[in-house]
């Protein structure tokens, strides 16, 4: 596992304790990158890029 918190970047450190996080609680789900998902720019019609990528319902 890579050194996360001596990278000096707080979404390193993020995406890194939330997969250990995840990984603890046996979560076995897929993670997803936002930024490899097509989406516009704009909060709402992002999220809602992002919702209907992902088939999210709610």
């Amino acid at each position: 596992m890579p050194d996360a918190f001596s990278t000096g970047r707080t979404a390193a450190v993020a995406q890194m304790s939330t997969r250990v996080l995840l990984d603890l609680l046996g979560w076995r789900g897929q993670i997803l990158t936002s930024s490899r998902l097509a989406a516009r720019p704009g909060r709402s019609v992002r999220l809602a890029d992002l919702a209907a990528t992902t088939g999210a319902r709610t």
